[in-house]
């Protein structure tokens, strides 16, 4: 009789396998990032609805639980929008699709995250604060994937006052005073990390930059050497330029 699961799902990638099928990533509310195989993915229909970021109707079926699905698929949204909105947007989108690829499991639910997900896209469409929305989205990303970043209180001196820092080696907080001598070696906490308004956009670059050293750290541990993440890379350098001349969240 076999398997089949049928239930919305974001689009993250799409690989050419033969000469007309493709292997679809997708991300879903129960089934986490799932992968299954799309038949006549070339054709003019598929074709068009088969663009990343877009929101599908999936239908997978496979004969065993633990087999690669075949897929059929009816689009729900297009997101075109923010693929032409322009490259910080673009490179964003992107970035996402790629550390959900990377990070997460296959088949295994995330459901935080995922609401997470919808919600980022929701203000990538139409939200000009949605730099700070990425931000806490990395942030839930790295605690739903098990490593959270203790930011209540200070490491050293048990505080939760003045907190600025973030050790790289535990992940947690650091106040001014415990930091010491040892501030050169620790990571930035701004203050929209902790939920505090930021008074300028560089704020949100420093946040990204904490958050991307321990992706990166992350990304090691679990595959045992470096993961190619320069989709984020890129979005993060094209953050920082617009930060710069203030206009991130312009």
């Amino acid at each position: 009789m076999g398997i089949t699961w049928q239930e919305s799902g974001m689009l993250l990638g799409v690989t050419r396998h033969g000469e007309n099928a493709a292997l679809l990533d997708t991300f879903t509310h129960s089934h986490g990032m799932s992968r299954g195989l799309l038949p006549g993915a070339t054709s003019r229909r598929n074709a068009a609805i088969l663009q990343v970021g877009n929101q599908l109707s999936l239908r997978w079926r496979a004969r065993l639980s633990q087999h690669l699905g075949n897929l059929t698929v009816e689009l729900e949204q297009s997101r075109t929008a923010v693929l032409i909105a322009g490259q910080l947007k673009l490179a964003a989108l992107l970035a996402i699709c790629r550390l959900l690829v990377v990070l997460l499991p296959e088949r295994h639910p995330y459901p935080i995250l995922y609401r997470a997900t919808m919600q980022l896209m929701d203000d990538l469409a139409d939200n000009p604060e949605w730099p700070l929305t990425y931000l806490k989205w990395e942030m839930t990303l790295l605690r739903e994937t098990g490593y959270e970043l203790n930011l209540t209180k200070c490491a050293v001196t048990g505080s939760s006052r003045d907190l600025v820092y973030v050790s790289p080696t535990s992940g947690r907080s650091v106040s001014r005073m415990g930091a010491g001598r040892w501030a050169p070696k620790l990571l930035p906490l701004p203050p929209c990390m902790l939920g505090i308004p930021p008074r300028h956009d560089n704020e949100i670059v420093m946040g990204l930059g904490t958050t991307g050293y321990f992706l990166d750290k992350y990304l090691r541990l679990m595959a045992g050497r470096q993961i190619d993440i320069s989709e984020r890379s890129r979005f993060v350098e094209k953050a920082r330029q617009l930060a710069g001349e203030n206009r991130l969240c312009a």
